[in-house]
């Protein structure tokens, strides 16, 4: 099995992680989920400064300022996570995700989201997941790319909490006690309620000892749920009244109960199954911002700007010194055993041991903030740079251990200085090497894309990557440099402007001097093309795996005849940067984890084929940016698992994948003229452009369409495709926008159809499940949204919903269409056929349709209220609208 099947199967099956949002909520019992333990570098936080809208690393055992990201603008709203060294900031504004690498403090990737509705972020170690409230979908992303990972999954209820262990995210639906389980991008696993879960709407979900545990505080027990056997549960009854506070230890499997009357803290643990220790507490804690370390709990006292720390396990306690000269509004958090106190609202923040000692920091420096963010969200090109930059504005710390905090910051203190207006730090985007595969002897340029403050200082330094030997060094913004050895190097460049500056580096490998190529030859070293090359027939064999072919720009041309390139199992090959025209096959592969790059195919019927000779399954064909021009076939070729296409643009011909064909991936790109025809579980495509254009699915599980642009083009879902996500999305100007046959399960939300002649037609009768919800339906020519039930009703299928939607100006150029019982179609929602009562029409607006805004016309589906209409000549039919 090839690296890539290996790690997609892996992200399938299940990935390991702890979350680090810790939710605290007050209703009923007062329950809190704990400060969770990341392992990560020992004792090092992300913090938030909301002041300055940045995510602050601080080092817990220096207690020094590591680095700062930009995530909003001053005073944005935004929310964090953090897994290992990896810090996230999740603009909830723009929904911008951002990832920065603690270890290296390199910025990673940034992905955009609709921010509208993202409310939490969870961390684990294999992904970040995010939660969408407003539209009930929990979204999952690579933790370095920030790619997405699986489908956006429905969140299971309308009254749902999560929370996080080593392996995924846990969902308690309080509805119906259901606790599910999702780990990488996988689907939702679910667990059978039972009496103990069934906890209503003040149930909570907190973590003890990496066990997802259900406090209820109807039934007033935890129970703690088995990560294996679904059947080795515990519940233990919990002391204290209403108003208890509960928090999760991190390292046992036993929460701590923090009783405000009489105040008290109580430790209870599941293996004994009862409740022992209790240490009285002062009045006026505030109990629901405590956290636990160890065997230690720390509570805030807001009144004196002091922290409460009890050792459950001595049972004794004491109080620190005040945290600040002046009140502010601190969190705390923990991370490896370090506790750190942070006010999100200004520069504070610092360290606390559990013996009490503080150590205080400055985030950054107060007299010295960021000019306002952009407006504009980042590109979200898989292959863009990230907006977020590291900031040099860092502090210095002392220990301070009086009364009084104690603090030197690197820039000038209050009071002192000369005033200057704020300027951006200066940031690397990009560093530039030209050319990207170097051979001994040839020229290579150094240059770097920055923004923000003009650099004062360049620094550049050439090593190799085994020794540290330095290679080259300059001192200007740009250079050249000529290898005599070929080796892997490491390029770095720090630049500053003042007491700012950013640093970035990258990997270079310089190859040895390439022979002239020749058409009929066979690869099998990394080799670079000096010179187009012009073939009758065949052109190069690849013979051996671990190897790059670098056009270098240049051409290989055949004479309609032969294959350009063929390879046949080689694994992690890449071919780059070039031109193939003119054959009868450009790439005849059977990949196995391949990489082609920025690569034109021209006028060749077929471009890649991925079935070479019929000689093996393609497991694993990246292709990233270039072109491809087919008179026939773009990619063909079954079966083929894990073909990608990130950033292509595709004129005509047509991409086909079947014999189950799993994984097919489109990120961004244009696609014109093209069919694409996929039969294969878990196909994907996110923000692509499609113009006159069909994509197909059939028997094919799980696919998933997001932020698309769709222009006279039609996807069309069937023969028993299940489970499919389509949001955030355009369908304009086509026949049918989107087409459901026999596919249920189907979640659409969140798009637009608009122009076409039916924005959405469900058709067939194993349609069933599907969940229309908060589209937009505008101007369609003959109806917004028609549905036909072609099926009795069966109580083992559930019937499909269509809640929420906007209805505008559709049906006004119908073309005398009609349904099957004769009926105009010329509405905004327009269903007809069986009655089936399962299905629910609810909480629709309908404007200015040219007949009904709703016509039901069998009478026979159950009318969920809320719908409204106004300027449809003849209202709603078949439910009441107001």
């Amino acid at each position: 099995m090839s690296g890539r099947r290996r790690r997609v199967r892996a992200a399938a099956a299940g990935f390991t992680g702890l979350a680090v949002v810790a939710a605290m909520t007050v209703l009923g019992l007062r329950y809190t989920a704990p400060a969770v333990k990341p392992t990560m570098l020992a004792g090092s936080a992300w913090l938030t400064s909301r002041a300055v809208g940045e995510l602050t690393l601080l080092d817990g055992a220096s207690t020094t300022v590591a680095t700062s990201v930009a995530i909003t603008g001053p005073g944005g709203g935004f929310t964090t996570a953090q897994q290992g060294h990896h810090g996230y900031g999740v603009d909830l504004g723009r929904g911008w995700v951002v990832g920065v690498d603690g270890a290296t403090l390199a910025r990673s990737s940034t992905s955009v989201l609709d921010g509208a509705g993202l409310s939490e972020a969870y961390a684990t170690r294999d992904a970040l997941h995010v939660v969408d409230k407003q539209r009930r979908i929990l979204r999952s992303f690579d933790p370095g790319t920030l790619q997405p990972l699986g489908r956006a999954t429905p969140l299971p209820g309308d009254d749902t909490v999560l929370a996080a262990d080593r392996d995924g995210v846990w969902i308690l639906d309080r509805s119906t006690g259901r606790v599910s389980r999702r780990i990488g991008g996988g689907p939702l696993r679910h667990r059978q309620p039972t009496d103990d879960t069934r906890a209503g709407g003040g149930g909570r979900l907190i973590m003890a000892g990496g066990h997802p545990v259900v406090l209820n505080p109807l039934r007033r027990t935890a129970t703690l749920v088995s990560v294996g056997n679904a059947d080795d549960e515990r519940t233990l009854p919990l002391p204290g009244s209403a108003g208890d506070v509960v928090l999760g230890s991190p390292d046992a499997a036993r929460v701590i109960v923090l009783s405000p009357s009489p105040p008290a803290v109580i430790a209870c643990d599941f293996a004994t199954g009862s409740c022992s220790t209790t240490v009285r507490l002062p009045d006026g804690l505030d109990l629901p911002s405590a956290v636990q370390t160890g065997t230690h709990v720390l509570l805030p006292d807001r009144t004196a700007g002091t922290v409460h720390i009890v050792d459950v396990a001595a049972g004794t306690a004491r109080t620190t010194e005040p945290l600040s000269p002046r009140p502010i509004r601190f969190e705390l958090l923990t991370r490896d055993g370090q506790v750190f106190f942070n006010d999100p609202d200004s520069e504070r923040a610092g360290t606390i041991s559990t013996t009490g000692e503080i150590r205080r920091i400055n985030k950054y420096d107060p007299t010295r903030l960021p000019n306002p963010s952009p407006t504009s969200a980042p590109t979200a090109s898989p292959t863009a740079s990230p907006t977020p930059t590291p900031s040099a504005r860092r502090s210095n710390t002392v220990a301070a251990t009086g009364s009084a905090p104690a603090v030197r910051t690197s820039g000038p203190g209050p009071g002192s200085g000369t005033a200057s207006a704020p300027q951006t730090p200066p940031g690397i985007t990009r560093l530039r090497v030209t050319p990207s595969s170097p051979e001994v002897g040839q020229q290579v340029t150094f240059a770097a894309d920055v923004t923000g403050a003009a650099p004062d200082t360049w620094q550049w330094r050439v090593a190799e990557a085994a020794t540290d030997a330095t290679e080259a060094t300059a001192a200007t913004a740009t250079f050249t440099h000529t290898f005599t050895a070929p080796a892997e190097y490491r390029v770095s460049l720090s630049i500053s402007a003042g007491t700012r500056h950013d640093e970035q580096s990258v990997a270079l490998t310089v190859l040895p001097a390439s022979p002239p190529l020749r058409c009929g030859e066979t690869v099998r070293t990394s080799v670079v093309l000096r010179a187009d090359l012009a073939c009758a027939g065949n052109g190069l064999t690849i013979g051996a795996g671990d190897i790059t072919v670098d056009l270098d720009g240049h051409t290989i041309s055949g004479d309609g005849s032969g294959a350009a390139i063929t390879m046949t199992g080689q694994a992690n090959v890449t071919i780059r940067n070039g031109t193939i025209r003119g054959f009868a096959v450009g790439l005849d592969t059977v990949a196995v984890d391949d990489r082609v790059e920025n690569i034109r195919f021209l006028n060749n019927p077929v471009a890649i084929n991925t079935n070479s000779a019929g000689s093996g399954r393609t497991e694993g064909l990246d292709i990233r940016g270039g072109e491809i021009r087919a008179t026939e076939s773009a990619i063909k070729g079954s079966p083929a698992d894990d073909v990608s296409l990130t950033g292509v643009t595709v004129n005509g011909g047509e991409i086909r994948l079947f014999s189950n064909s799993t994984g097919f991936a489109i990120i961004g790109g244009t696609f014109t003229g093209v069919t694409v025809s996929i039969r294969g579980n878990g196909a994907s495509a996110r923000g692509m452009t499609m113009t006159d254009s069909t994509l197909s699915l059939n028997e094919s599980n799980g696919f998933v369409l997001e932020n698309g642009t769709l222009s006279g083009s039609t996807v069309a879902i069937d023969n028993n495709s299940v489970g499919a996500t389509i949001t955030g999305s355009t369908f304009q100007n086509a026949q049918t926008g989107l087409n459901l046959g026999w596919a249920p399960d189907v979640w659409v939300e969140g798009n637009t159809f608009a122009g076409n002649r039916i924005g959405v037609d469900i058709n067939l009768a194993g349609n069933a499940g599907t969940k229309i919800f908060n589209n937009i339906f505008r101007n369609n020519r003959a109806a917004g949204l028609v549905y036909e039930i072609r099926q009795e009703p069966l109580t083992s299928m559930p019937g499909n919903q269509f809640a929420g939607n906007t209805f505008d100006g559709n049906g006004h150029d119908s073309g005398g269409l009609r349904d099957g019982a004769g009926r105009p179609v010329n509405d905004g929602l327009h269903i007809f056929g069986l009655s089936d009562p399962r299905v629910v029409v609810r909480d629709n607006t309908t404007r200015n349709n040219a007949d009904f805004g709703i016509e039901v016309a069998s009478g026979a589906v159950t009318d969920g209220g809320g719908n409204d209409s106004a300027g449809d000549p003849n209202g709603c039919l078949g439910v009441v609208c107001t």
